[in-house]
């Protein structure tokens, strides 16, 4: 398992590595699979009143914050609670700015 978690990506460089520096793609994308799987079979997006977009949109808000909750320690949580200013920061607020524009 830790080695298809290796291969990571960060916004700043170096942006693709096999290092364990970086959000892990096995993670990202399993996410966004087991969300699809959960939204096809059960329809949430109905059940919640939402659109898809928005759905898909706060997967990696639910995500931070089940992190926090459960006390995980992550890359993404990590570039969000430390005390300088950064790139993760800076995109997550036009993220959390896009999303309640919706």
């Amino acid at each position: 398992m830790n080695e298809i978690r290796k291969y990571r990506l960060t916004l700043d460089s170096p942006f693709f590595n096999n290092q364990g520096y970086g959000i892990a793609l096995f993670d990202f994308f399993g996410t966004f699979l087991i969300a699809y799987i959960i939204e096809y079979y059960f329809h949430i997006t109905n059940f919640l009143n939402i659109s898809t977009k928005m759905y898909y949109m706060l997967l990696i808000p639910l995500g931070i914050i089940i992190h926090l909750l459960i006390n995980q320690k992550t890359f993404l949580n990590t570039q969000l609670f430390n005390s300088t200013f950064n790139i993760y920061k800076f995109v997550f607020i036009i993220y959390v700015f896009l999303i309640f524009q919706r």
